[in-house]
């Protein structure tokens, strides 16, 4: 079975995707201020239904199957026409980790071991069809997404010797023996090894059910809905417009209002046009930019301070790969000081429109702590002669060339590139930029160990992000990766998989935390920002409150409030 090469490529570029949402429809006035400034503050609130939701983006969507990868965005999306056995639940939501039980009827019954997870699904649940949901339709929903590798923290725990893969590589179908399912409405997942993170995994879109028998061709330009909305129209991933499903019970959904009687949602929107959307006729009351790069667009088309920030936990980094000299410690040290630089930040922060990362954890992540930045990448000054000191006792103490491996198909990148280039040159480290043309290009130059030695790679550069709110997720590739060091270290991998095994969410946090501060210092990862997007909510509407969970409002309880003129 092929190995996942994570360098770059499982890092998700411009994860989310700029996108401009309006809500139309008819209700009293609010007050002034409905802006959401900071994920605390507070949001008209509206308990309205009708008027259609229309969302405009600059992403294009190949796939609405559920087993497919995702992110935040696709989440909250696929939220407005599936269900899971659990779910985030709706409205507030500042932290992002609480759950409720979705198509299940009560939260799972726990071995004792905590490696037997027993659901019973709840009575009333339907596909569009009318076609009641059971358990088989669970577990084939949940092997579909295993077999392509979705979500992978699920894969480790009910598949973790990649049975369903290689089957589905050699064009052969198999089904697990860590999902039973006894009845139609129980299902039983024995896990690899106790997991505090398990019932999240559940709650991803990938976990949702699947009518057996349903044929795959199509599937992901008209999934079969159980969520408020089924698929009225979809244009080759341009276009998609969801109406209300006949068959969906409010009654037996604790996770989704779905205030809005239908979705509109275009792709594929360039940037140019945001600001016609904010001046159309003032029919737009949401734009939301998750794609950091174009963030600034609406902040500077947007009415002034109507717009906040969004963190997409999409993290940009660059790899210190194992070839000399950054088989040395001082010279990996050295690296990190001299990225300590005012003139680096400033520079990242406008290209890439994101925040400074001192960390390699982002904001709303598990063991993540923003106040500790070891090297003073986020601080006001900088760090020019902690890094001559690193680099006095590194090679021959006269400073040293090597090459950055960057992809040329991205803008942000590459003026990244040339402002690290200029800090790392400023203490005496000279930077040959090399731009890779595509992906294709990208995996082929740096996919092992032996193609980064070949071509003389020292530095790569990089993004990455989570499962949901996941540090494993972001921190399994940085540890594991043998293509950036062959001689990985054993102890925090260990780390990383007791963190997994922890009953309490709690324990596991302060885990993720000393392997993110273990990687840190030892230096083969240079962090350098954090994705950041940007929201407008116009006074018109209601629900729009912060959920960690998605890094915006959730798309399925926003309401109207009425015109705000």
């Amino acid at each position: 079975m092929k190995h996942k090469k994570y360098l770059a490529g499982v890092a998700a570029a411009g994860v989310l995707g700029a996108v401009a949402i309006w809500l139309t429809g008819p209700s009293p006035s609010p007050p002034k201020d409905t802006i959401i400034a900071s994920p605390r503050r507070t949001a008209q609130a509206s308990v309205l239904r009708g008027g259609t939701l229309k969302i405009a983006t600059d992403r294009t969507i190949h796939s609405w199957d559920p087993a497919t990868a995702s992110d935040p965005f696709m989440d909250n999306v696929r939220r407005l026409y599936l269900r899971t056995l659990m779910a985030h639940p709706q409205g507030r939501n500042v932290e992002g980790h609480g759950l409720v039980p979705d198509l299940a009827s009560a939260p799972p019954a726990v071995s004792p071991d905590a490696t037997a997870y027993t659901f019973t699904l709840r009575e009333g649940v339907k596909f569009e069809d009318g076609t009641p949901v059971t358990a088989a339709d669970v577990k084939h929903g949940i092997e579909r997404s295993l077999s392509q590798g979705v979500p992978s923290g699920l894969v480790e725990l009910l598949d973790p010797n990649g049975t369903l893969a290689q089957a589905r590589e050699d064009g052969k179908t198999a089904t697990l023996p860590s999902i039973e399912v006894p009845g139609p409405d129980t299902i039983i997942f024995r896990l690899a090894g106790p997991s505090a993170e398990f019932s999240q995994l559940l709650a991803a879109p990938a976990t949702a059910p699947v009518p057996r028998g349903k044929s795959e061709s199509g599937y992901g330009s008209r999934p079969v809905a159980t969520g408020p909305y089924r698929f009225a129209e979809e244009a080759s991933g341009r276009r998609l417009a969801l109406v209300r499903n006949p068959h969906w019970n409010p009654g037996t959904d604790p996770a989704r209002r779905a205030l809005p009687d239908g979705v509109e949602l275009t792709l594929g929107v360039s940037p140019g046009r945001f600001q016609e959307l904010l001046d159309r006729d003032q029919g737009q009351d949401i734009v939301l930019i998750t794609d950091p790069a174009q963030a600034g667009t609406l902040r500077g088309a947007a009415p002034l301070g109507s717009v906040s920030d969004l963190y997409d936990r999409t993290t940009t980094y660059v790899a210190l790969t194992g070839s000399a000299p950054f088989d040395d410690l001082d010279c990996r040290r050295a690296v990190l000081l001299a990225a300590a630089d005012p003139a680096l930040r400033a520079a990242v922060q406008a290209a890439t429109g994101g925040s400074t990362a001192p960390n390699l954890l982002p904001p709303g992540v598990e063991g993540a702590d923003p106040s500790w930045d070891p090297y003073g990448l986020a601080g006001e000054g900088g760090k020019t002669a902690d890094a001559t000191a690193h680099l006095a006792n590194c090679a021959d103490g006269k400073g040293f060339s090597t090459s950055l491996a960057v992809r040329g198909d991205r803008p942000a990148d590459l003026t990244t590139a040339e402002a690290l280039k200029a800090a790392l040159g400023r203490v005496g480290i000279t930077v040959q930029i090399v731009p890779l043309a595509d992906d294709a290009a990208w995996q082929a130059a740096t996919g092992t160990a032996g193609d980064l030695r070949r071509n003389g790679y020292g530095l790569v550069m990089g993004r990455t992000h989570p499962d949901g709110s996941f540090a494993r997720a972001i921190l399994r590739p940085l540890v594991e990766d043998r293509a950036l060091d062959e001689r990985p270290d054993t102890q925090v991998g260990k780390t990383l998989d007791l963190a997994r095994r922890q009953s309490s969410r709690v324990a596991g946090a302060d885990l993720y935390k000393q392997v993110n501060q273990h990687l840190m210092l030892r230096a083969r990862h240079l962090p350098l920002a954090f994705g950041r997007g940007a929201l407008y909510v116009s006074p018109r509407v209601g629900n729009a409150f912060p959920h960690l969970a998605f890094g915006m409002p959730d798309l399925q309880g926003l309401g109207l409030s009425g015109r705000g003129d």
